[in-house]
């Protein structure tokens, strides 16, 4: 292996997600030439103002003098700056503004796959070129690299308006798809006189347009699976050689991992060194913590010399030399964070899961070891996430037994008291946060949402509120992995079912299998339980059960099954098998190519009768 053959080192700052401050580009092109890289791909979107699209605030755009200074400031660093205005799907920063929601696939309050969001502009109305190649024009001459990104990623609303309804029936998605790409291509390489890159993900959902994509158009290749033997599709797709493909069909890339773990870029640069990419793009999408600096310095340091001591990037980013606290950092790379949602119904699971459970003991041991550290920004945030763990256990453990599903011993002074803890704890870590992004990342500061623990604070300020749940009233769903389903209930001498539980079960970053107790309120004896599913991918169910006032109400039969539905018998036991609502990935990519599938029903009709 020729340990300098990624000849293009990229790095890519989301300034559409979160638009920082230019000194914290300048800082961030300084930190990049230091490790190797020579080009920065700047995420826009429609963040530069222009004369054509100037509708976003100053303090979240950019003016094409902040633009023309940091691309000439990081040309003095060796760094090619390259710019993505996404032209087809992802263009929420033009569409949702009034004076273009026209030229929105949605417009009009339509539905797409997901819901009404404007992301996708119209390819069949002709004002939408028009739009694009002005505006693509005035942001590419502020950039003197020959390339040109255009996204043309997760383009999920295809064919849902009139004009492009019309042509579904003709063309298909990919017709729509091939013929808004050249379209562009066209605009990129004869008005802009670019070189041309996008994502290559669409190609998943409609293969056939890759043979008609120009050979000149440079496909940016992005998995973000932790590791990457052979790469997973997109959209349900199998595991494909898919560098393999795109050398045999003429086609130049770049192999883009991403800044989420440490070893999806490891990885899939183990799969890259086996063919001949032109280089690769680590995608960046939000400098949201320091954490992302150790990645983004051991990427640079691999592709420029093909070898790279993980722990000792840590090292030398951080500026500590204790190398216990270097490889409790290194292991923090890797670890997905905890969701911390401002729901308490998320918490009531039950006992930890089998992977919960030592989850905890890993972070009792590293909150001892890092929690109370304020020193270096990279210690700080890994104890920042550590911390936020522990807080997620806290409440895993405290919440079921604030609503009943716990030691019977619990009284409501203690369990008050511990919430009132729980609160004063979440306060100090967020304003911890708020402090580290301040004072290390000079990022603006309401962009940072996914962080934020305000809604955490005020979910414990309404428990802290309001009369402890009466307990002995609840339904209990088991699960062997994430699912999506809505449960209804009837009760007996009624004729309408009534739904008690409508969304997803996820018990990321943690696996196997989990539980879910949602309280309820009811008065009469069950009688029936309506288990639904449809949407995109299939949904398991192991076990479920009702408790009314102590009373335990368990599955009797089945009934009423429609649709696609495997081994129902299983729900009938509290087992170790399950039941299979839907089919699996290959029959989600269908339905991502005909919307209509995607609205087929499987349901299953569960009758109860009391344990005794």
């Amino acid at each position: 292996m020729n340990p300098h053959r990624f000849a293009r080192r990229a790095v890519q700052l989301d300034l559409a997600r979160q638009p920082e401050t230019c000194a914290f580009v300048r800082s961030f092109i300084d930190f990049i030439s230091r490790w190797s890289y020579n080009t920065l791909v700047l995420y826009l979107e429609g963040r530069v103002r222009t004369p054509s699209f100037h509708a976003l605030p100053e303090e979240e755009s950019y003016s094409p003098e902040q633009i023309r200074d940091l691309v000439a400031y990081a040309a003095e660093k060796g760094i090619e700056t390259i710019p993505v205005v996404s032209m087809f799907g992802h263009a929420e920063l033009f569409l949702e503004r009034p004076a273009f929601e026209h030229l929105a696939e949605l417009r009009g309050g339509i539905t797409g796959r997901f819901n009404t969001f404007r992301h996708v502009f119209c390819p069949s109305l002709p004002e939408t070129l028009e739009f694009l190649e002005r505006y693509t024009a005035e942001v590419a001459a502020l950039f003197p690299s020959e390339y040109f990104h255009a996204g043309f990623d997760e383009t999920w609303d295809i064919g849902y308006c009139d004009l492009c309804g019309k042509r579904l029936e003709e063309e298909s998605g990919s017709g729509i798809f091939r013929k808004h790409l050249l379209a562009c291509h066209r605009i990129v390489t004869e008005k802009l006189g670019k070189k041309m890159m996008i994502w290559d993900d669409m190609f998943d959902m409609y293969p056939d347009v890759l043979d008609d994509v120009p050979r000149d158009v440079i496909l940016c290749s992005w998995h973000y699976e932790t590791l990457v033997e052979k790469p997973f599709g997109h959209i349900g797709t199998p595991r494909t050689d898919v560098f393999a493909k795109y050398e045999k069909m003429g086609f130049h890339y770049l192999f883009a991992p991403a800044t989420h773990f440490c070893r999806n870029m490891e990885t899939f640069t183990r799969y890259a060194e086996k063919y001949h990419p032109d280089g690769a793009l680590l995608t960046s999408w939000g400098i949201e913590t320091p954490l992302q600096l150790p990645i983004v310095a051991a990427a640079g340091k691999l592709w420029a010399e093909g070898s790279v001591d993980i722990p000792a990037v840590v090292r030398e980013v951080s500026g500590t030399e204790d190398e216990t606290i270097c490889r409790l950092v290194r292991s923090r790379l890797d670890a997905e964070p905890v969701p911390l949602p401002a729901s308490a119904q998320t918490y009531l699971r039950g006992p930890l899961s089998d992977t919960e459970f030592p989850a905890k003991l890993r972070n009792d041991v590293e909150f001892l070891l890092l929690g109370s550290k304020q020193n270096e920004a990279i210690k700080e945030a890994a104890s920042l996430f550590i911390g936020r763990e522990k807080l997620y256990f806290a409440l895993r453990d405290l919440i079921p037994r604030w609503f009943g599903f716990g030691a019977e011993t619990d009284t409501e002074e203690t369990l008050r008291n511990a919430l009132q803890e729980q609160k004063q704890f979440t306060a100090a870590l967020q304003e911890r946060m708020e402090d580290l992004r301040e004072r290390c990342l000079c990022t603006r500061k309401a962009v940072d949402k996914a962080r934020d623990l305000t809604p955490v604070i005020a979910m414990l300020d309404r428990l802290l509120t309001e009369p402890r749940p009466a307990a002995g009233t609840y339904l209990r769903m088991r699960f062997p992995w994430t699912s999506t389903l809505s449960v209804s209930l009837r009760l007996k001498g009624e004729s309408a079912y009534r739904t008690i539980w409508n969304g997803g079960c996820s018990q990321r970053p943690f696996r196997g299998e989990f539980q879910v107790f949602v309280p309820l309120e009811c008065e009469g004896t069950p009688e029936s339980l309506l288990v639904e599913q449809h949407g995109y991918v299939n949904a398991p169910l192991s076990y479920l059960e009702i408790a009314v006032d102590g009373r335990l109400y368990v599955p009797l039969g089945l009934t009423g099954i429609e649709g696609k539905v495997y081994s129902p018998v299983s729900i009938l036991e509290d087992g170790r098998d399950w039941c299979l609502l839907g089919e699996g990935e290959e029959l989600a990519r269908r339905k991502f190519r005909n919307p209509v599938e995607a609205k087929a029903l499987n349901r299953i009709e569960i009758l109860l009768k009391e344990s005794v």
